[in-house]
């Protein structure tokens, strides 16, 4: 990988996770649009990022990230889609699924890209599980976000997860907090389990209708959301301020 000046460069965010269903994507999207970053999306799945602000991963098209990706970080860099109220995307494309791209390449490629975006922040969300593309985002990346459910079988695998990732700095982020007794328990075990490891962000209330909130705006740029998605946007901006201060 190429040698990066951190203190200069645009911070890479990347939003990792070991299962899916914990609610990466959303939060990918909601702290790309609290940080002004661009948002580069790494999820080859069809209901992810991409299709969450309104395109379609599957739809054929020239110059995809997988394009720009083999071309190499010399070549010049993805040009972001830009909509109003929404964050800057790199969007995805389902062809990634079936390429073996090198992590140290998809590293390289994100370090270069960054600065030419002209962004303070890249928040880059991933593939659940190990695969290259989550590794070379990881690699490139200056904080770690992971959001974990707060449940017995999700704080074994961080476990796991926090052991692999022990070379980097790490935000863990309860995720979907529904406030109920046996959680105080769990939210004990998590610090726990993190201490040492990771820093604990804000947490993240459940909010059910906020996965499948399909506006014309994302819910942290949104500046008439209504009472509860205020609410909801006050702890994702709270979440961003902390990612902020964690790589300040």
């Amino acid at each position: 990988m190429k040698d990066v000046d951190r203190q200069s460069e645009p911070r890479i965010v990347a939003v990792g996770s070991a299962k899916g269903g914990v609610g990466k994507t959303t939060l990918s999207v909601n702290l790309a649009g609290a940080l002004g970053a661009v948002l580069v999306d790494l999820d080859w799945e069809v209901a992810g990022a991409t299709n969450l602000l309104g395109h379609d991963p599957r739809r054929p098209r020239r110059n995809t990230i997988l394009d720009h990706l083999e071309r190499g970080p010399d070549a010049p860099p993805p040009r972001p889609r830009r909509e109003r109220f929404r964050p800057d995307l790199v969007p995805s494309h389902v062809d990634l699924a079936a390429h073996a791209l090198d992590a140290g390449t998809v590293a390289d490629c994100l370090a270069a890209w960054a600065p030419a975006w002209g962004r303070p922040y890249v928040v880059v969300d991933t593939h659940p599980g190990l695969n290259p593309l989550r590794d070379g985002a990881i690699a490139a990346a200056h904080l770690v976000v992971v959001p974990v459910l707060l449940s017995e079988n999700e704080i074994d695998g961080l476990d796991y997860l926090l052991a692999e990732l022990a070379e980097h700095t790490v935000m863990v982020v309860p995720n979907r907090v529904s406030g109920r007794a046996q959680e105080r328990r769990l939210a004990r075990r998590l610090l726990e389990t993190t201490e040492g490891r990771a820093v604990v962000g804000p947490l993240v209330s459940e909010y059910r209708w906020l996965p499948t909130r399909r506006r014309r705006m994302t819910l942290t740029q949104d500046p008439h959301p209504g009472s509860g998605p205020a609410r909801a946007a006050a702890e994702l901006r709270d979440l961003a301020r902390a990612v902020e201060g964690c790589i300040a």
